[in-house]
């Protein structure tokens, strides 16, 4: 150390753009499998039932969307009934104002509310009703902080070894 130029010791400092790219890589990395991980869980959480889920269990998701389906290996398109609830359920990483991973279902494009809230932690809502519109109280049917307190365990492993 003694004896070495300012150039010298600046070319061993941790801020260095090629040490920050590759925190900033291997962050990107950790957060990407956190997210698949935990929206995965979720997803296997909902199960496809009739009726309502009880009280403090994950909610039942419900066939009432049609996706189509394209066989890779034949070329075929067929349509499959989905869970809208299951099926929507993202990740995104946001990068600022800290980078971190934001996991959940979309918002619903209707009128009467955020009915993935009301699910998660209760609240009340509009359904429709043999045609009449009635508001509900939702009981909480939490799904995705179960599913992230499941995968929290793996998280120390996904950042082990990762910055090169």
């Amino acid at each position: 150390m003694i004896g070495m130029s300012f150039k010298q010791m600046q070319s061993g400092f941790f801020d260095r753009p090629k040490v920050k790219r590759a925190v900033d890589r291997a962050t990107f990395s950790a957060l990407k499998e956190i997210g698949r991980r935990v929206r995965k869980s979720a997803q296997k959480s909902i199960q496809i039932r009739e009726g309502s889920a009880p009280a403090g269990h994950p909610p039942h998701g419900h066939k009432t969307m049609q996706r189509a389906r394209v066989s890779k290996s034949k070329g075929t398109t067929r349509t499959q009934s989905v869970s809208p609830l299951r099926e929507f359920i993202y990740f995104a990483f946001e990068a600022t104002p800290r980078p971190n991973v934001v996991i959940g279902p979309i918002k619903f494009n209707t009128k009467r509310g955020d009915a993935p809230r009301a699910l998660e932690h209760g609240g009340t809502s509009i359904i429709t009703t043999h045609g009449k519109e009635v508001k509900a109280t939702i009981s909480p049917h939490p799904f995705m902080k179960p599913a992230m307190d499941r995968e929290r365990e793996n998280f120390p492993a996904l950042w082990r070894n990762k910055v090169r």
